[in-house]
């Protein structure tokens, strides 16, 4: 069997997680105490 090799240039998927990461970052500020006390919550029942 002949397989053909090719140099692409693409970034690696470690670099694409930590720049998605970052953006995130940079899109908005926590604010946990109003997650907490906010009214997006579901009931669990046991």
């Amino acid at each position: 069997m002949t397989g053909v090799f090719r140099a692409a240039r693409r970034p690696t998927y470690d670099d694409l997680a930590r720049q998605q990461v970052e953006t995130a970052k940079a899109g908005k500020t926590a604010d946990l105490t109003a997650l907490l006390r906010g009214t997006d919550a579901w009931p669990i029942s046991l």
